[in-house]
C-alpha cells in the first residue's frame, strides 16, 4: 500500500518515519507516547484494509459478473452454431481440404498469435480421424454436426449450465 505507516520488513512489522513523529509529538504522555501512536497508525491501517477489501471484492464481484456473461454468451452461440451444423451438409473433400488448411495456418509463423490459437481449437473438432472414419464408412457427403469432435467442449458447456443454474 502506499503510504503505509507500518511497513513489514523481513517478516516484522515496522513503524513508518510518519509514526515515530506522531510519537515524538506526543511526548508530553511519556512512555505512552509510542503506545498511542503505534496503536493510532494501527487504527488507520485496519481501515484501509477494509477498503481494500471492500474494492478488492467489488473488482472480484465484477469480475465474476463479466465472466458468467461471457460464459451465457459462449453458450447460446455454441447452441446455436451446433443446432446450425445438424442443418448442413458437407463433402469430405472440402473437410479435408479444411483439415488441411488449418494445418498449414498452425504453422505459418505470418499468422497472427490470435489466428492460430483458433486455429488450434479448430484442428482438434475437425478431427482427421472423424474425417478418416467417414472415408472408410464411404461416405462422400456427411452431417457438419456429425463431423466435429466436441464432446469435452459440450461437457464443460454442461458443467456452465449447472453452474448458471445454481445461480
Amino acid at each position: 500500500m502506499l503510504n503505509e505507516l507500518i511497513r513489514m520488513r523481513n517478516g516484522r512489522a515496522v513503524l513508518a518515519d510518519s509514526v515515530t513523529s506522531v510519537a515524538k509529538a506526543l511526548n508530553p504522555l511519556g512512555t505512552a507516547a509510542e503506545i498511542v501512536a503505534t496503536v493510532g497508525a494501527c487504527t488507520v491501517e485496519i481501515g484501509r484494509f477494509r477498503l481494500e477489501k471492500g474494492g478488492l471484492q467489488a473488482r472480484q464481484d465484477a469480475a465474476a459478473k463479466l465472466i458468467h456473461t461471457r460464459q451465457r454468451a459462449i453458450v447460446g452461440l455454441f447452441d446455436t452454431r451446433m443446432r446450425d451444423s445438424e442443418q448442413i451438409k458437407v463433402s469430405l473433400d472440402e473437410l479435408h481440404h479444411g483439415y488441411r488448411e488449418m494445418v498449414r495456418m498452425a504453422c505459418d509463423l505470418r499468422v497472427s498469435p490470435d489466428e492460430r490459437i483458433a486455429t488450434q481449437g479448430t484442428l482438434t473438432i475437425l478431427s482427421g480421424q472423424i474425417i478418416g472414419h467417414h472415408a472408410n464408412s464411404g461416405d462422400t457427403l456427411v452431417r457438419l454436426s456429425d463431423s466435429l469432435s466436441v464432446a469435452d467442449t459440450k461437457t464443460a458447456i454442461a458443467v456452465w449450465r449447472g453452474l448458471d443454474s445454481r445461480r
